[in-house]
């Protein structure tokens, strides 16, 4: 294993270890594959959230024991609020922007007295009837 390999692991026993592996072999096939296959489904790729989530958290708090000073811890959690910040703005951008461009064409404020009007008939608004 290379420098950086032993420099990221050197403060693991071997059950760190052995789960920091687990963590990287279900993460990145996974990663690779669903962002290869296309028209898959969201929910599909849920199974990454608990990997990725691990990771982040353990390369966040994995360096929390070695940070003695101070200015370092610091350094961290000015790192930490500067990125949610930052996660913050795109969120932003996303909902304010993206959003309303993909919605425009779809004309949901005409089609919904339409919908409103089959269900208050007592229709079921589905393609399909289903009989219950």
């Amino acid at each position: 294993m290379g420098r950086c390999g032993r420099a990221s692991t050197g403060k693991f026993d071997d059950r760190g270890k052995l789960l920091l592996q687990l963590l990287h072999c279900w993460v990145w096939p996974n990663l690779l594959f669903w962002s290869l296959v296309p028209n898959h489904k969201r929910a599909l790729c849920v199974a990454l959230s608990p990997g990725l989530m691990a990771l982040g958290a353990i390369g966040l708090f994995g360096s929390w024991p070695a940070l003695r000073s101070e200015d370092s811890a610091s350094r961290l959690i000015v790192m930490v609020v500067g990125f949610l910040v930052m996660w913050l703005a795109v969120k932003i951008v996303f909902v304010e922007v993206v959003v309303p461009s993909r919605t425009a064409g779809r004309d949901a404020e005409a089609t919904a007295p339409q919908l409103r009007d089959l269900v208050a008939a007592g229709r079921n608004p589905a393609p399909l009837q289903v009989e219950g």
